[in-house]
C-alpha cells in the first residue's frame, strides 16, 4: 500500500475520486495558517496517493486485457477439435498444370509447399515461439517509486506570493486575464492549495490589493460561491482592509483623489497627497492643531477617513501614524467631548481674542484718543473684549453638549434623569434669587438668559417644530417684527423676564412630553 493511502486512511484500491474526497476532508482540520508542517505533510501524502491511484488504474486495465486474452485461449482450447499441438494440416491436392499456368508470375516470390516449415510456423493453431512467457501468466509489475511517477511539485508558497504581487500591481482586467492564463491554476491538484495559501495571506497579511482584484481572486478560487468556507462578513472586512492598504500607496494618489471627489468639491492628486501626509507624518500636536485651526480642514479630514473606511485606530494601515489617526478621529467624532477638541477650541478662541485686541490697539493708534486716560480706557475695552471672546469660545462646546443632553428624550431608568427634568426651573429660580437676595443683577440676568436659551432649544427640538416662511409673509412681515424684537430686547434687560420665559417654556414642554407618553 502507498504511504499516502495510509496517511489519508484509505484502502489500497481507493481511486482518484476517493483520494480527493479524503484530502478535502482532512483540509478542514489541517489548515496552512494553523499547522504549516502538518499541511505540507498532508499535501505530500495527497500527491503520493493520487499518483499511486493513477498508476494502479493503469495496471488494473492491463490485467483486465490479459484476463480477456486468457479467457479467449481457454475458449478455443475447449472446442471439439483435435489436439492443437498434434494437428497436421490436410494435404492439399497437387496443383494442376492449368492452375499453375493461370497464376501470374511475380518476381521474387515462390510458391510455398504445404508441408514446409514456414507454413507450419505460421499455423494459427500452432504456438509460435517468441521468447516471451505464456499469455496466461501476467507480466511482472515494475517496482516504481511514487516520486518517480509524479510531476515535480509546485512551490505553492512562492506562486501564492506571485499572485498577490500581481494583484497589487495589475489593473483589474489584465489581472483577471493573467489568472485565467496561468497553467499552474489549471491543475485540480494545485489550484486549491494555491487558493488556500493566498487566502491565508489575505486574511492575516497586509498585501495592498484593490477591491476589483480581490473580487477577481474570489471568482478564481471560489470564495464567493455558495458553500465556501469563507464567511461573507470576513471577506468584506478583508476586502476593505486590503483596498485601504492599496489606496494609501504613494503611487495611487490619483485614485485617492478620484475617491475624494464630491459634487462642487474636486480634489486633485496633490491635495489628496497632502491630506494623507497629515496621517502619516510623525505626531507633533502643536503642528496638527495649527493645521486644524482653519474651519474647512477638519471636515476634509473627516471625509478622508470616511473614504478610507477608518473608524478606529486599529483599522489604520501600517503606513499611517496611529497617533495622528487617533488625533483626527477625536476631532471628527460628532457629539463627543474630548481633549483634542478642547485644545482646538482653545486655540481658535485665543486667535479670535488676539485678533480683537490687535484691532482695538490699531484703532486706538489710528484715532489717537486725547490723553493717556482715553488710551487706557480703549485698551481696557480691548482687553475685556478679548477675555469675553476667549471665555465665550471655551463655553461653546460645553454649551452645545448641554443643549444636546437637554433636548434628548427622557428614558426611565437612565442616569441623572431628574437633573435632566429639573435643570431649567432650577436655573431660573437661582437667577431670581441671585438678583433679589444677593443683589447681583448682572450675574442673575446672565444666568436667567442661559436658562431661557436652554428652555427654548429644549421645547423646539423635542416638539419637532420647523420654521417655514411662506411667500406671502415676505419682507413686510419681517419688517413688522422689528419693533417686537426691540420691545422684547428691552424687556429682557430685566432678569425676571427671561427667568419667567424659561419657566413657561419648560412647563409647556413638560405637558407635551406627558401627553406624548
Amino acid at each position: 500500500m502507498s504511504w499516502g493511502h495510509a496517511e489519508l486512511e484509505l484502502d489500497e484500491d481507493a481511486d482518484e475520486r476517493a483520494v480527493k474526497r479524503a484530502y478535502a476532508k482532512r483540509l478542514r482540520t489541517t489548515r496552512p495558517d494553523e499547522d504549516p508542517a502538518g499541511f505540507q505533510q498532508l499535501h505530500e501524502a495527497y500527491q503520493a496517493a493520487l499518483a499511486y491511484a493513477k498508476y494502479r488504474a493503469q495496471w488494473d486495465a492491463a490485467e483486465d486485457e490479459q484476463d480477456d486474452s486468457e479467457n479467449v485461449a481457454q475458449t478455443v482450447s475447449a472446442l471439439p477439435a483435435k489436439d492443437p499441438v498434434s494437428v497436421e494440416s490436410p494435404e492439399p491436392p497437387a496443383p494442376s498444370a492449368e492452375r499453375a499456368a493461370s497464376v501470374p508470375f511475380v518476381a521474387g516470390l515462390r510458391p510455398l509447399e504445404p508441408e514446409s516449415d514456414e507454413l507450419r510456423q505460421h499455423d494459427p493453431v500452432q504456438p509460435v515461439a517468441t521468447g516471451s512467457a505464456s499469455p496466461s501468466v501476467p507480466p511482472p509489475r515494475p517496482d516504481l517509486q511514487v516520486s518517480e511517477l509524479s510531476e515535480p511539485p509546485l512551490d505553492v508558497t512562492a506562486f501564492a506570493e506571485r499572485v498577490l504581487d500581481a494583484a497589487s500591481k495589475g489593473p483589474p482586467v489584465e489581472f483577471e486575464r493573467w489568472l485565467q492564463q496561468r497553467r499552474e491554476l489549471w491543475s485540480l491538484r494545485d489550484k486549491p492549495l494555491v487558493g488556500a495559501q493566498v487566502l491565508w495571506h489575505v486574511l492575516y497579511g497586509n498585501a495592498p490589493v484593490r477591491m476589483e482584484n480581490f473580487d477577481a481572486l474570489s471568482r478564481c478560487f471560489g470564495w464567493d460561491e455558495v458553500g465556501s468556507e469563507l464567511d461573507p462578513d470576513t471577506a468584506r472586512t478583508a476586502r476593505q482592509r486590503l483596498h485601504r492598504e492599496w489606496v494609501v500607496q504613494p503611487d495611487n494618489h490619483a485614485w485617492l483623489a478620484h475617491y475624494l471627489n464630491r459634487p462642487g468639491a474636486s480634489v486633485n492628486p496633490v491635495q489628496a497627497g497632502k491630506r494623507l501626509a497629515w496621517l502619516s507624518r510623525p505626531n507633533k500636536r502643536w503642528r496638527a492643531l495649527l493645521y486644524a485651526s482653519l474651519l474647512e480642514r477638519v471636515p476634509a479630514m473627516r471625509h478622508l477617513l470616511d473614504v478610507l473606511g477608518i473608524e478606529t485606530v486599529e483599522q489604520a494601515p501600517a503606513s499611517l501614524q496611529r497617533e495622528q489617526v487617533a488625533f483626527w478621529l477625536a476631532l471628527t467624532r460628532p457629539g463627543q467631548f474630548n481633549v483634542p477638541k478642547m485644545q482646538l477650541v482653545a486655540l481658535r478662541s485665543l486667535a479670535c481674542a488676539l485678533a480683537w485686541l490687535t484691532l482695538i490697539v490699531v484703532a486706538a493708534l489710528a484715532v489717537r484718543p486725547n490723553g493717556p486716560r482715553s488710551m487706557g480706557q480703549t485698551l481696557e475695552l480691548g482687553l475685556y473684549g478679548a477675555l469675553l471672546l476667549f471665555a465665550g469660545g471655551m463655553l461653546v462646546m460645553p454649551m452645545r453638549r448641554l443643549l444636546e443632553w437637554q433636548s434628548a428624550d427622557e428614558v426611565p431608568g437612565q442616569r441623572a434623569l431628574w437633573l435632566q427634568r429639573l435643570l431649567v426651573p432650577t436655573l431660573a429660580i437661582a437667577s431670581i434669587l441671585i438678583i433679589h437676595v444677593l443683589d447681583q443683577r448682572i450675574a442673575g440676568t446672565l444666568l436667567a438668559f442661559s436658562a431661557a436659551l436652554i428652555a427654548l432649544v429644549r421645547w423646539w427640538r423635542r416638539g419637532a417644530f420647523e420654521l417655514q416662511l411662506s411667500g406671502r409673509f415676505g419682507g413686510w412681515g419681517l419688517l413688522a417684527l422689528v419693533p417686537l424684537v426691540k420691545v422684547g430686547g428691552v424687556a429682557l434687560l430685566f432678569g425676571e423676564v427671561p427667568a419667567a420665559a424659561a419657566l413657561i417654556l419648560w412647563a409647556i414642554d413638560a405637558v407635551n412630553n406627558r401627553a406624548r407618553r
